[in-house]
């Protein structure tokens, strides 16, 4: 997979309480902290709204292939913060998808290239994470964060990756969260082979990509389920 599909598949208003760990968004867009609200509404990049509080994310072009993660917050207009030290390798790392319930904002970052420092990119959030990096080989990983809406600052992280007929790391992309009685439920696009909860591959029938659904615990230390579409398990 060489080009992420960019895709909003909600932009709206959040709803009550009752209904807020269904509410996401998805996409990506270049940002810059300068970049203010009335700015990013004339470009109409993906934005999740509550009341007076806006979240813009995406990326930031430091260099060549190199894109930093962005995360920005907006109250009554004004920019509450613009966090762009999640990740500052060389790598090109983005943010892609967003869902708030209450005080916590689950994110969805991409990250493909060359590792760099670990206590400059995900690595130093998912240190008790259920896949703590993104294993050997150059996939484009999916890395979920656990963040405080009210600072930006990272409680907890995951990476999410398949697996090759080599054993390398393949390739994930998420299409979708939601956060429920069962845990935060993550659907995505796999490549061979998408991994079950112990981390090991599925074997699949069929075109890859295979569609995932994996369940992480709130504070994504475990998976407590993990199936695919033309895909068995079982461990």
């Amino acid at each position: 997979m060489d080009t992420m599909r960019i895709l909003i598949f909600c932009l709206c208003v959040l709803p009550t309480a009752a209904d807020l760990y269904s509410q996401s968004v998805r996409g990506t867009a270049r940002l810059a902290c300068s970049d203010s609200l009335a700015e990013l509404r004339k470009r109409k990049v993906p934005l999740l709204e509550n009341a007076n509080t806006v979240f813009a994310f995406g990326y930031r072009q430091v260099a060549g292939l190199n894109q930093d993660p962005v995360l920005i917050r907006f109250d009554s207009g004004k920019r509450t913060y613009c966090r762009t030290d999640y990740e500052t390798t060389q790598a090109e790392g983005r943010i892609y998808g967003l869902l708030l319930a209450g005080e916590d904002l689950y994110a969805v970052a991409s990250l493909v290239g060359p590792p760099g420092k670990a206590d400059q990119d995900f690595r130093r959030f998912a240190r008790k994470g259920w896949m703590r990096d993104s294993g050997k080989g150059s996939p484009r990983a999916a890395i979920i964060l656990k963040i405080k809406a009210q600072s930006g600052d990272v409680e907890s992280a995951a990476y999410l990756t398949s697996v090759k007929e080599d054993g390398n790391s393949n390739s994930v992309e998420v299409l979708e969260m939601d956060l429920n009685s069962k845990g935060l439920t993550v659907k995505a696009n796999a490549w061979l082979s998408p991994r079950m909860t112990s981390r090991a591959p599925m074997q699949c029938k069929g075109k890859e990509p295979y569609l995932q659904t994996i369940i992480f615990t709130p504070d994504l230390s475990k998976t407590v389920d993990s199936f695919a579409e033309r895909c068995v398990c079982c461990e």
